[in-house]
């Protein structure tokens, strides 16, 4: 559970000055009186929820650590994990790869020499039935019906079905 380690105002004072903002400009920022500013200061008053959030907000501090609880200064900001999870699924892809990569290194390097061979024409086998398949999906995809085509023809099927600006 969450202890106290400091008061509020020591905690207040201690974001002033690592963030170095002045009381006054803190009064402009948050709309709260000079006065109000100078008690919390002081700790001749602690704010309630509300005007804890507003300063924390400024301070740009975690409401927890302001009132000097055993918590990070940081304030918890949902757009950092918003970002991070796209970071995270944008080298989610990579890291399979990588997995999958070393996973079949280390099974192959436990093969013997046969049967190495054996897997190595048996990848190359399914690359070249990928390939294969690739090619027929594209060729399927725009072969002529009405006529046989020409090599020309096929040539220029070819190109406009590999140029990517006929497609946007």
């Amino acid at each position: 559970m969450n202890a106290h380690k400091e008061t509020f105002k020591t905690r207040f004072n201690k974001a002033l000055s690592v963030k170095n903002i002045k009381p006054t400009e803190l009064a402009e920022k948050t709309g709260l009186s000079k006065s109000t500013i100078s008690h919390y200061m002081s700790g001749y008053t602690k704010p309630k929820s509300d005007k804890l959030f507003i300063l924390a907000k400024a301070l740009n501090v975690s409401e927890q650590w302001l009132m000097g609880l055993d918590a990070p200064m940081e304030r918890f900001d949902p757009e950092v994990l918003k970002v991070q999870k796209e970071s995270r699924n944008q080298y989610a892809e990579k890291w399979n790869i990588q997995f999958y990569e070393k996973k079949m290194l280390d099974s192959f390097s436990k093969l013997n020499d046969d049967n190495k061979k054996k897997g190595i024409s048996y990848a190359e086998n399914l690359l070249q039935n990928q390939i294969l398949e690739e090619e027929l999906s594209v060729r399927a995809a725009h072969q002529r019906t009405d006529q046989k085509p020409t090599e020309e023809d096929q040539k220029h099927d070819d190109d406009i079905m590999n140029n990517d600006s006929e497609w946007e």
